[in-house]
């Protein structure tokens, strides 16, 4: 095996739930392969697992973001829409919330940017 096909063997064997990352070592030595290589390995597969779990951390941030930005921005513009078409109630006053509307359109875009990366 080339040692792109050992990373990517390991890589998914890590999501076994009886997989320890001790046993790559015990594998790799058995087959006879150099020291060197198997520590390589070992930190190449220790990046994809780690590069993978943060990937699935960011693709979570940037739902949160994006669903409390719509939350905000919708809060917002029903306030404003109320107060300015009469719905609610302020004595002839109108309401007009920049800070949900921007904060709410500050956080969807924050989310929308975070999803592309």
């Amino acid at each position: 095996m080339t040692r792109a096909q050992y990373v990517e063997y390991y890589t998914k064997k890590s999501q076994d739930q009886d997989f320890e990352f001790d046993q790559i070592r015990s594998e790799l030595e058995s087959q006879n392969l150099p020291e060197q290589e198997v520590d390589l390995i070992i930190r190449l597969v220790d990046n994809a697992i780690q590069h993978r779990a943060i990937s699935k951390t960011n693709k979570n941030r940037s739902r949160e973001l994006t669903a409390v930005g719509t939350i905000l921005t919708l809060i917002g513009a029903g306030i404003t829409l109320g107060s300015l078409f009469g719905i609610l109630d302020l004595g002839g006053s109108i309401i007009i919330t920049f800070g949900p509307l921007g904060a709410g359109a500050t956080l969807l875009g924050a989310g929308r940017i975070t999803s592309r990366r």
